[in-house]
């Protein structure tokens, strides 16, 4: 079950895709600090650590390397010499297998070892599978360490750029850990006519289809990106627009990639082959013809030459020395560096890699490819037959099955907050909706002026939020809306959103990147109490800039409480926010912050209660909506007397959706039937149908302001 406290709910869309993702050309680095600590040993007597004795571990464990009948394993003998030793001390079985001995059919090696892989899995309790050339410099970790009992298969960044590395995995003994990987050899079948990286390339698409099927459109644009790269380049820009779709989630399901850092393995030469036992566990790279002798004089933790690597071993390794008992290797002191110089080191490469990857501009693709992303709401609603909304001689009553009333089982307002100087009958038809709703499900209506609250924001906005945590302690959940949201569909009920594990709920605005700040729901628990205190004094923190008030606000304030470890990112994205001096600008720094949450809804399960209602001409479908904005009452427009199409029309205008008056009087619990314009009520088809049109505008504006993030971050004010 997810830890988070927060969910963002994404606004309808078809079918189950359920998610406004940001595919962001910029800003998915991972964090670097949190590395690996502690270490184990070998021959010889140079250096030496803790020598207890280690008692094999229950599981069945194999470490697997995969070679081909052409690979001379003299090529990679250190590597693989540390790593068999490393299993002797350990309990671990180590496998070095030949591919053609698995009946595999792949043609590229490189996805035809994960067939084998697939293939060895079932003899164990779990493998960890190394690239030949991967190295043990720690012997004191153990592999163990890096499991835990609802994760199957385990990735890890690489540290040098943003790829998900395929050299190197864990994977248990479950019939979801070996269909992946069976399924990811075979995705060499559909590798694109282009420069695709083989399996490397290959896996970012990969898991982004297998783990993000909500996401299908915009996994569709990072394809046609990887369809045209000509070089590491597009590649590397291919790669960036699918860690967009992961954010800066590290567990998806079954499936985890641990962060710069935090895995097992690092190339040695981005610290001149210098280590620390309270950081590195294995090296990357030991190929035998790139051994290069170590200097005598004193190494610096700096980036070497890629294609080169010192011994960090003082001499070769006898394996009948290696047990349980021995656990001492003998190291090249020359190598043992210091912590911190090292950690400082890698830090600032990890920044390096955050503006390269930031400046990863525009993707280039054709036009027609820029689809959007159409997000679910899943709603069927059903109506009584007595309608609180008086109908007109043109109009008609438009009926649904009925179906039980509940009491709700715990007490649940509904909160509007307007200032002194509003004219309620700006937002009637909105707020008598609400009212008459409440009454019929049994929730409590506030419609609160936020200067009987005693909250000292300047900023009517913020103020709102204020309000709303003074008033949050009255009840056990509040829904907030805007004055000029409305409901359509008084079927649905707001206990559909709740979840036991979830504090706060959002929900993507569906007509840009932002996350709506004008409703959300919340639990009166300490946290979500907190949180919005907080968030209401987060006006004292704006920018001089154009900040769009609360709603820009919220992006930088909720990747600033919820994902601490993307320091860098959000820095990046702060600057983007303190050079913004128009709506376009504004626009691109919710794009930055987007790239950093990903395509992650726990935040958790569920769609968006509410759409505007201009997306389809104010046409809607008792089968997929809910609440409505952008009610006011000065904009209403009477309804066209032909028929009406469900795009979209001008967002400064609306057509009421009722026949008639809502009676006050009428609204009492169970009674769900409301009297209808039938001319905008149509089959959630042609609902669905409008609002994809109009995503495909979204994503190709998402897709250009990716190309601005850069320029807009590095801006001279």
């Amino acid at each position: 079950m997810s830890s988070w406290k927060i969910r963002y709910s994404l606004v309808p869309g078809v079918e189950n895709r359920y998610n406004y993702t940001f595919l962001l050309v910029a800003f998915i680095c991972f964090i670097y600090i949190s590395i690996i600590f502690v270490f184990d040993t070998i021959p010889s007597t140079k250096i030496v650590w803790n020598a207890d004795e280690t008692e094999p571990g229950h599981l069945k464990i194999g470490i697997v390397m995969i070679v081909t009948k052409e690979t001379k394993p003299e090529y990679y003998e250190h590597a693989i010499q540390s790593v068999r030793c490393y299993c002797k001390i350990h309990g671990y079985e180590f496998v070095l297998a030949v591919d053609s001995d698995f009946n595999c059919s792949h043609k590229d090696k490189f996805f035809r070892r994960h067939c084998a892989a697939a293939k060895i899995l079932p003899l164990y309790d779990a493998i960890l599978f190394l690239d030949a050339d991967i190295g043990i410099v720690n012997p004191n970790r153990k592999i163990e360490e890096y499991m835990e009992n609802d994760i199957d298969v385990i990735f890890y960044d690489r540290f040098y750029n943003w790829e998900v590395m395929a050299g190197s995995y864990i994977a248990r003994n479950t019939q979801y850990a070996v269909d992946l990987l069976n399924e990811f050899a075979d995705y060499e079948f559909k590798l694109p006519k282009s420069f695709h990286g083989t399996d490397n390339g290959a896996l970012h698409i990969f898991l982004a289809e297998k783990l993000f099927p909500h996401a299908s459109i915009e996994t569709d644009i990072c394809k046609k990106v990887y369809a045209k790269s000509n070089g590491y380049e597009d590649l590397f820009t291919y790669e960036a627009c699918v860690r967009a779709i992961f954010g800066a989630g590290t567990d998806f399901g079954k499936v985890r990639i641990k962060r710069k850092g935090t895995g097992w393995a690092r190339d040695g030469w981005l610290t001149s082959m210098l280590w620390h036992p309270d950081i590195d566990f294995m090296f990357h790279g030991w190929k035998l013809n790139q051994l290069k002798e170590t200097p005598s004089h004193g190494l610096t933790p700096n980036q070497m030459g890629r294609s080169q690597w010192f011994n960090p071993l003082s001499g070769p390794i006898d394996l009948s020395t290696c047990s349980p008992q021995n656990k001492t290797w003998s190291y090249d002191p020359r190598l043992r560096g210091n912590k911190e110089d090292i950690l400082k080191s890698l830090r600032k490469f990890e920044e390096e890699i955050a503006v390269q990857q930031s400046d990863r501009k525009s993707i280039q693709i054709p036009h027609k490819t820029y689809l959007g992303i159409l997000i679910v709401f899943t709603i069927i609603f059903c109506f009584f037959t007595y309608s609180p909304i008086p109908r007109s001689s043109r109009n008609t009553t438009q009926k649904f099955d009925s179906t039980n009333y509940e009491v709700p089982s715990e007490r649940i307002g509904i909160v509007a907050v307007i200032t002194n100087d509003t004219n309620i009958q700006a937002y009637e038809i909105a707020l008598k909706s609400v009212e008459c709703y409440a009454k019929v499900q049994g929730y409590s209506f506030i419609l609160a002026r936020d200067s009987e609250y005693k909250c000292q924001n300047k900023d009517k906005f913020f103020r709102r939020h204020c309000v709303v945590s003074k008033i949050l302690s009255n009840y056990s959940t509040l829904l907030f809306l805007d004055a000029d949201i409305g409901v359509v569909n008084p079927k649905k009920r707001i206990e559909e959103y709740l979840d036991d594990n979830i504090d706060i709920t959002f929900y993507d605005r569906h007509f840009n990147f932002e996350v709506a700040m004008g409703s959300y729901i919340l639990k009166n628990t300490p946290y979500a109490k907190q949180f919005f205190e907080e968030f209401a004094a987060y006006e004292g923190k704006l920018p001089n800039s154009v900040h769009g008030t609360d709603n820009g606000a919220l992006h930088v304030f909720l990747a600033e409480k919820l994902f601490l470890h993307k320091k860098i990112e959000i820095d990046w994205c702060r600057k983007a926010y303190n050079h913004s001096k128009n709506f376009d600008d504004l626009a691109t720094y919710e794009v930055c912050i987007r790239a950093i949450i990903g395509a992650h809804t726990d935040f958790g399960k569920g769609t968006g209660w509410v759409r505007d209602a201009w997306l389809t001409s104010g046409v809607w479908s008792p089968d997929r909506d809910f609440m409505l904005h952008g009610w006011k009452t000065k904009e209403l427009t009477v309804a066209p007397t032909e028929a009406i199409q469900a795009t979209e029309m001008s967002w400064s205008k609306w057509y009421n959706p009722f026949s008639g008056e809502i009676e006050l009087a009428k609204c009492f619990p169970g009674n769900t039937t409301w009297s209808y314009n039938v001319k905008l009520i149509q089959d959630r088809k042609s609902v669905d149908a409008g609002l994809l049109e109009y995503e495909k505008k979204v994503s190709y504006n998402r897709i250009r302001q990716m190309g601005k993030i850069f320029e807009l971050v590095n801006r001279k004010t």
